[in-house]
């Protein structure tokens, strides 16, 4: 039925109830108009309420085909480890992907993944040292190890991070947010004078430069001194979490520094840093040195929802949080890179 036969049957229909009444005169031009506006206003109100039917069961169906379809063919995607399909045939391992140079850098973070731990690896049975930045890029982390049952020691050493003030508040927010998991951190020494040595010459390098690679060698070799001289077995950090850093870089500088530590006989004192020399080797050890049990736990913490979960978390803790890593020239550089 065309919209004015509608509007004229509805105004009919409304004439005719109101007419049957025991009314004193007859219905005037005004009447009828009333009536046809309210016929309107009801077959819109119809229409809108079948678009929602429609709408709502265009969600149901959706979502019964994805469940359907995950359920005949689950992902197996899991944050940092191998998916289901193959990316490049068989690129599942940073020197493999590094070799596809070709690809744009945001291309090449999203689907970089790390080697998996060796098959039977039980993680419950590991010591897991974890190398903490600060509360926000180590909330969904801790939370994820928690929730599989892990207990790990978290280690804070990061002498990058100016002023003191600074520091000191990304401190207290990770011990507030770890105590809430029945966490306890360990400080390292802070030593910001040390650490612009260990830089020094690459203070013009832009966000992931050289600068950056120099950095994460000199915090993770103190991880991994302490975890070595602890009895960890196990080292990871969450640099590797943050959407501001090179996962591919901050995977090499981890290999590199557990390759550098000898074991629990290591004579070097917990938060030793070691000689300049060291620190800018460009050529990691082939392996640790004798009786060094510590491995390097590479992931991708940016997958299986965990970068999701972790801006959840920040409004959840109200976390301080930050657009920058914490040293001088990351801050000077935060107006020209979009942050």
């Amino acid at each position: 039925m065309k919209s004015d036969q509608y509007r004229e049957s509805t105004g009919r229909r409304l004439r005719d109830a109101y007419m049957s009444e025991p009314v004193q005169r007859s219905a005037s031009a005004e009447d009828f108009d009333k009536w046809k506006k309210a016929g309107e206003k009801k077959r819109i109100e119809i229409k809108k309420r079948h678009r929602k039917t429609f709408a709502c069961a265009a969600v149901v169906v959706t979502a019964l085909f994805i469940g359907v379809t995950c359920a005949v063919n689950p992902p197996h995607v899991e944050a940092g480890g191998k998916s289901s399909s193959e990316i490049g045939g068989q690129m599942t391992t940073v020197e493999v992907y590094k070799s596809q140079e070709a690809l744009p850098e945001e291309i090449k973070e999203e689907f970089l993944l790390f080697p998996e731990l060796p098959e039977g690896t039980d993680l419950r049975d590991e010591r897991i040292l974890l190398h903490c930045c600060c509360a926000p890029c180590s909330s969904a982390i801790l939370e994820w190890m928690v929730g599989k049952g892990l207990r790990p020691g978290i280690f804070f050493s990061n002498s990058n991070i100016v002023p003191a003030d600074e520091y000191e508040a990304r401190r207290e927010e990770l011990k507030r947010y770890a105590a809430s998991l029945g966490l306890e951190t360990v400080d390292d020494e802070y030593d910001h004078a040390s650490w612009l040595e260990a830089v020094k010459g690459f203070e013009n390098e832009p966000e992931r430069g050289s600068r950056c690679t120099e950095c994460f060698r000199y915090r993770l070799l103190r991880a991994a001194r302490y975890a070595s001289r602890h009895g960890y077995t196990l080292l990871t950090t969450t640099l590797a979490s943050s959407r501001w850093k090179n996962l591919a870089q901050v995977n090499a500088a981890g290999e590199w520094a557990v390759a550098m530590v000898g074991g629990p006989a290591d004579s070097v004192g917990d938060g030793g840093a070691g000689s300049d020399a060291e620190a800018r080797s460009d050529t990691a050890p082939a392996a640790g040195k004798a009786g060094n049990s510590l491995r390097w736990w590479g992931r991708n913490w940016r997958k299986g929802g965990l970068q999701e979960r972790r801006n959840c978390l920040i409004r959840e803790f109200g976390m301080y949080n930050q657009n920058w890593c914490g040293c001088e020239f990351s801050r000077r550089d935060i107006s020209t890179d979009g942050r």
